[in-house]
């Protein structure tokens, strides 16, 4: 079975739980009779994967392919001319899973005054109307172009495209061949942005969708999102949870994790958020509740690791709420780091406003530390008794983390034993994807 993939991160450059997901998927995919090919918008020679071959954009050589196929994906949504993204060709995508218009200009703006520092101002325009497209949904449009490329030296017999920025490329990749086309939602526009979210990427989202021959949700939150939002049939639907290599459900375990950290300097409590700092993850909750938990307790240490749009807001408003003692910020964190992260906190908690699925207290679970997640999270699909609470209460909140600090072995919950979307494993999780495969190629 030949995969064309479609993805936008891949280990060890991955700013989320999608590069975690495809990273799981693809290696037990190989270990079932498959070859997939993984197109991402920028290869990087980092990436070694012996299972996955990994290819980049500048596969489509600059004035390549014809433009009819491609233009076409894009008329349901009046997506400006392909000519002028055609020319971009040779340039890498600088786009990643989590960008939205605002963060797009952001990241331009950032780069075109580190730019303007080394460089002359002449050299400098030329470069930048050859590097970005006009906003972000051009460089979506370009990166679609891609599947032309691909499809012309090599053939494929399914096509399995992972959230929205993917879907025009896989379309494309579908009209030019016929092939069967599987879209794995790993997150949608609502989930990010609420009700307020940009009516051209749930157009897409839409479009995806509806030329999907089957879709993947990773939880039952998020089929039952699709079929009110998008009004897809719930037959088309297939619930596929997520996982991690092994998550720890032995209580007895938990009060172990700390004793492999080697660092004697940790002596409080230490509670933890490691994600996006942006507000689909409701970071604004977690130091919320991180105060009243301060006005009880004076052996307590709230680690906010990661990076977002919010970043610098939660550090204002720490500063702001005389909270800084108790209070920490990493950063953006690598596979190591956050390992030792997790060998130093007490509780991880995911206070998510609208949370698909949640990979990271997984992750927690595996490292053998207790877990507290919102009531908004599709992971808490996955077992009997997880402790969670509504994002938006405080009180609870707050609470919780103090009855978790001090009784840690509640936080370990254990898998249900009967749910067809539960998996134990990644190889749970690729052998249910082959089977989708097998059913439509």
């Amino acid at each position: 079975m030949k995969v064309l993939m479609f993805g936008w991160e891949f280990p060890p450059h991955i700013s989320g739980g999608l590069g975690t997901a495809c990273y799981g998927i693809t290696k037990y995919l190989s270990k079932k009779v498959t070859e997939i090919t993984f197109v991402l918008p920028k290869k990087k020679n980092e990436y070694r994967a012996e299972f996955v071959k990994v290819v980049g954009s500048e596969l489509v050589p600059k004035k390549a392919a014809s433009k009819s196929t491609a233009a076409t994906v894009f008329n349901s949504y009046q997506m400006k001319e392909m000519d002028a993204v055609l020319k971009m060709y040779e340039v890498d995508s600088t786009l990643h899973p989590y960008m939205n218009e605002e963060t797009y200009k952001e990241y331009v703006d950032t780069i075109s005054q580190k730019k303007r520092i080394s460089s002359s101002e002449k050299v400098f325009k030329d470069e930048i109307t050859g590097v970005y497209g006009l906003d972000l949904l051009d460089e979506v449009a370009r990166y679609a172009c891609i599947a032309e490329a691909v499809l012309r030296n090599n053939k494929f017999n399914i096509i399995h495209a992972h959230d929205w920025m993917t879907f025009p490329a896989a379309v494309n990749a579908k009209r030019i061949t016929g092939l069967p086309l599987i879209v794995h939602i790993h997150s949608t526009e609502f989930d990010r942005s609420g009700d307020n979210g940009n009516s051209a990427i749930i157009e897409i989202e839409k479009l995806g969708m509806m030329e999907a021959d089957h879709i993947i949700t990773v939880s039952y939150r998020t089929r039952g999102l699709i079929e009110e939002k998008y009004g897809i049939s719930r037959e088309k639907i297939t619930v596929i949870h997520n996982s991690t290599e092994d998550v720890n459900s032995n209580k007895e375990d938990v009060s172990t994790h700390r004793c492999h950290a080697n660092n004697p300097l940790v002596k409080d409590k230490v509670v933890l958020f490691l994600g996006r700092i942006t507000a689909q993850k409701g970071p604004e909750y977690f130091l919320k509740a991180a105060a009243e938990v301060i006005k009880e307790r004076n052996d307590v240490r709230f680690v906010m690791a990661g990076s977002g749009d919010m970043g610098k807001k939660m550090i204002k408003e720490v500063v702001k709420l005389g909270l800084s003692e108790r209070f920490h910020f990493t950063g953006f964190l690598n596979e190591e780091e956050r390992s030792r992260l997790f060998s130093v906190s007490d509780l991880f908690v995911m206070p998510s406003v609208s949370e698909p699925f949640g990979i990271t207290p997984l992750e927690a679970l595996e490292h053998g530390v207790p877990v507290l997640v919102s009531n908004q999270s599709g992971v808490i699909e996955m077992f009997d008794d997880i402790e969670s609470a509504d994002f938006w209460d405080i009180e609870a909140l707050s609470a919780k983390i103090i009855k978790l600090l001090d009784n840690p072995s509640m936080g370990i919950p254990k898998k249900k034993v009967i749910d067809s979307a539960v998996v134990k494993n990644w190889d749970e999780v690729a052998s249910k994807i082959r089977a989708i495969y097998g059913a439509y190629a």
